[in-house]
């Protein structure tokens, strides 16, 4: 009789034992699962970023190539002449008014964050002045869009 206690009660603890391992794992699981969830949603974030910057990357090759095209210059050079000075202002004011970040403008051309902003505003303010990098600017924006 007394054997028979016993392994009703070795089925008892076991049965217990299972029990709170299925409860633990089903939490474990869960917990996993909410892990994953954010784990994708911070991959989709990333990958949105991504798509975003390439998108401005594009935009901006599309500007500095029509620039170099018209001008007949490469802005990307370390150089001040004239042409390169102009046509470097009119890309940074056509593309800061494309609704782009002042500082990727400036740095996709290898130039300081600030750079960018500042010149704009310096050829903007220079239209009153030089009538001629008005009308070069309003002649390139022609093209350009065209």
């Amino acid at each position: 009789m007394s054997m028979l206690i016993t392994k009703t009660m070795d089925y008892k603890l076991k049965k217990a034992s299972y029990q709170r391992r299925i409860w633990t794992y089903r939490k474990r699981r869960e917990s996993c699962k909410e892990r994953q969830r954010l784990l994708t949603k911070k991959i989709s974030q990333w990958e949105n970023e991504v798509r975003r910057i390439e998108s401005k990357q594009e935009r901006l090759e599309k500007i500095v190539k029509a620039v170099n095209k018209y001008f007949d210059v490469d802005i990307m050079l370390r150089t001040n002449k004239g042409d390169y000075a102009l046509a470097r202002n009119i890309y940074y004011k056509l593309a800061i008014e494309s609704k782009l970040q002042g500082k990727i403008v400036g740095e996709f051309i290898g130039r300081s964050k600030k750079i960018a902003g500042e010149c704009r505003l310096n050829f903007q303010r220079s239209f009153k002045i030089i009538h001629k990098h008005k009308e070069a600017y309003h002649k390139f924006k022609k093209y350009y869009e065209n």
